[in-house]
């Protein structure tokens, strides 16, 4: 039931998403296969830093195969996908300030401004999308399948969401500020 349940919410989480892309334009728009490999790679390098690699397997073994965890299971697996979630918000700001740096170093290009601003937004989208709309998901639901609910940390590591919309508005900042300097006002 429970492997319904996800599939579910999944399934509902990106029809969703994608029914507010393809809105306002093609969805192919919203791919950057660079930025995509930055917050999955980075995810993966800081998992294998992070945790034992028989760790994580035991975690996505117990995770994929059993309804009801242990209250072991249930903390290692909300600690690991914590963890992913953390990791994936940081390499989504990773990727905004290398995209930021892009555009600051292509200001005399005017054609480069629009790719290296769709690298900056595109990678913190998915390192949001990856961290708070998956990976939080996916350790709630670790204590709630462990009957933990009492244990939910009440605030977010060092990584949170609060810095990838600061990230985002220190991008739209410096965009701005970029246009104003290109502009003339006689």
């Amino acid at each position: 039931m429970h492997v319904l349940r996800m599939l579910f919410g999944f399934v509902f989480l990106v029809s969703m998403v994608s029914a507010a892309i393809l809105w306002g334009a093609p969805i192919f728009s919203f791919v950057d296969l660079p930025s995509l490999i930055l917050v999955v790679g980075g995810v993966i390098s800081g998992a294998i830093w992070s945790f034992p690699l028989n760790q994580t397997l035991q975690v996505m073994l117990a995770y994929l195969v059993r309804s009801e965890l242990s209250e072991e299971e249930a903390l290692l697996g909300a600690s690991v996908f914590h963890r992913w979630a953390d990791l994936a918000l940081g390499c989504g700001m990773l990727g905004s300030l290398i995209g930021l740096i892009q555009m600051l170093q292509n200001l005399d290009d005017p054609t480069a401004i629009g790719p290296a601003m769709a690298v900056a937004l595109l990678t913190l989208f998915y390192g949001v999308f990856m961290g708070e709309l998956v990976f939080r998901n996916l350790a709630s639901d670790c204590l709630s399948r462990g009957n933990l609910t009492a244990e939910r940390p009440s605030r977010r590591g060092s990584v949170s969401l609060y810095g990838a919309l600061a990230m985002l508005g220190v991008v739209l900042l410096s965009f701005f500020v970029m246009l104003l300097s290109m502009a003339s006002f006689v």
